[in-house]
């Protein structure tokens, strides 16, 4: 009988603490005569500080030669002063130098779970670092996908850089033969292969991770003929499920109303016969009001739906990919188009005066 029994340390050790610890011990291994431990810790390293680093240094000192340094590339070897775990409630910080500026380094460790309660700012602002002694930066490190990283850009200004599980593997060397560098990379590249695999399988037997990155792939392409949006996890009562928002931000109807597509994965615990679908949603109009179909011609939409009785209601599905269907990434990605384009019509037959 075939040995499943997996021998990489990190299918066990899965927790943040768990990460925490290779992240301080990567970052203790700065000067390591290990070249593929040395370069991995050097790029994750430069990674947290390249921004800041050439941004101040290239506006108060144009004659400096990192002015030019380009990302991944290092005048010297950034050396580490200080580790710790759980610094004020942060997960790691470092004091660095490098190229005789000081940084202090706030590390937002995450596996699954996201930024909350405000904390991202918080550490900022409880952090007593004089700005003569170190520059403060950030950075937000989790090996999963990101889909809050432009609402981290956007409300931290550029405080701290955002990395997911294919940023981290670009910083760490392969073929290494550090069983916990090794072990630490083979993880993530199984993660990233396993994802891609919705380019191959039918839609219907897509996991999480398969429809995350096709969430990613597709909202880069959305974001080029002006739709914007995001995917994450929505829990319910019914397991809870996986979805791609996004929208053309146009006012439709007398009361400028508000709509977005939503692509919907079936619940954990599933009630219907699909593997995913496509619903209009309803964002309201600002006023607390309610909405019928009634008050939209939606002849293009297919479930009726009486009244919308909240905020996100579901106005009517575009379609729908049956759980026994044998389509692929092609077959959704044509029908995602034509829904688009359905909806842009509707969108354009009902907008406001």
């Amino acid at each position: 009988m075939k040995n499943e029994i997996s021998k990489n340390l990190f299918d066990y050790a899965t927790s943040e603490l768990s990460q925490d610890a290779f992240l301080c011990w990567l970052a203790a291994n700065w000067d390591s005569e290990d070249e593929s431990v040395h370069a991995s810790a050097q790029n994750l390293l430069f990674h947290c500080i390249n921004t800041a680093h050439n941004g101040n240094t290239t506006y108060e000192n144009s004659e400096s030669p990192a002015a030019d340094t380009h990302m991944g590339q290092r005048h010297e070897d950034i050396q580490v002063h200080k580790i710790e775990r759980q610094h004020q409630h942060i997960d790691v910080y470092l004091e660095l130098n490098y190229m005789g500026r000081k940084y202090a380094v706030i590390i937002e460790d995450k596996t699954q779970s996201r930024d909350h309660d405000d904390q991202l700012n918080r550490y900022y602002e409880e952090l007593s670092i004089n700005p003569a002694d170190a520059q403060l930066v950030g950075l937000y490190f989790k090996s999963d996908f990101v889909p809050e990283r432009s609402d981290i850009n956007e409300s931290m200004k550029g405080t701290y850089i955002v990395m997911d599980y294919n940023d981290i593997l670009g910083c760490l060397s392969n073929g290494s033969t550090n069983l916990i560098l090794q072990s630490y990379r083979d993880r993530l590249q199984e993660k990233a292969d396993h994802a891609q695999e919705f380019r191959s399988k039918a839609v219907k037997d897509w996991n999480t991770d398969q429809f995350c990155a096709f969430f990613e792939s597709t909202l880069s392409s959305l974001h080029s003929i002006g739709l914007s949006g995001s995917f994450g996890r929505n829990d319910n009562r019914n397991g809870g499920r996986y979805s791609m928002w996004f929208g053309n931000q146009r006012k439709l109807g007398p009361h400028r109303d508000s709509f977005h597509l939503n692509l919907e994965t079936a619940n954990k615990n599933p009630n219907g016969n699909w593997a995913c679908r496509m619903i209009v949603r309803w964002d309201g109009d600002g006023t607390g009001g309610r909405r019928s179909r009634r008050d939209f011609e939606l002849p293009q939409i297919g479930d009726r739906c009486s009244s919308m009785k909240s905020q996100f209601a579901i106005m009517g599905r575009l379609f729908d990919i049956n759980s026994n269907s044998t389509d692929g990434v092609e077959e959704l990605t044509d029908k995602i188009n034509d829904a688009i384009a359905t909806y842009q019509t509707w969108c354009d037959a009902n907008a406001s005066e």
